[in-house]
């Protein structure tokens, strides 16, 4: 309608817009810059550089923080870069953390479904794993044909700066 939610500096604020004039409604401090807000339906979620905050979004007026998670590896400089929300899922995009995508059905303990990354855990982008990605994407021909399209380097510095979902695919 004409509510506008905004991350900033020290928080979240809400801020009415009338005609060409802005009223602000209510701001809260997030204990850490807020870079990205979403909304989905009565549900929020928040991210700083490396948290995940869940907020209850009920009553507009008053938003209630639930739960927050915690994506710092201190393997890798990264921050999050783009969050997406489903239903069932929250997907953030991290630098080079690269994917994670929380359960989110109940709020008050969102849980980690993965963390797809580009660097050095069991999870790591490996060449083989490229393969079998251009594999699933319908690339055909030889294994050496493929190859092509993969960069050799297994962790390649390719942070991502965006996220998409398209159907039960996510694109950093």
């Amino acid at each position: 309608g004409d509510l506008l939610l905004a991350a900033h500096a020290s928080g979240l604020s809400l801020v009415r817009l009338r005609g060409e004039t802005m009223a602000l409604e209510w701001s809260i401090d997030t204990h850490r810059p807020a870079e990205l807000v979403r909304l989905r339906g009565k549900r929020m979620v928040v991210c700083s550089k490396e948290y995940t905050i869940f907020y209850d979004f009920s009553n507009p007026r008053k938003p209630v923080e639930i739960a927050e998670i915690s994506n710092r590896d201190p393997y890798f400089y990264s921050h999050n870069a783009a969050v997406h929300l489903r239903d069932d899922a929250v997907y953030v995009a991290a630098t080079e953390g690269g994917l994670y995508a929380y359960d989110w059905k109940d709020l008050r303990s969102p849980r980690p479904l993965l963390q797809f990354t580009y660097w050095g855990n069991e999870n790591r982008i490996t060449t083989e794993r490229k393969l079998k990605y251009a594999e699933a994407m319908g690339l055909t021909g030889t294994p050496e044909e493929i190859a092509r399209f993969v960069p050799a380097a297994e962790n390649i510095h390719a942070p991502a700066v965006g996220l998409a979902l398209e159907g039960s695919r996510a694109y950093l």
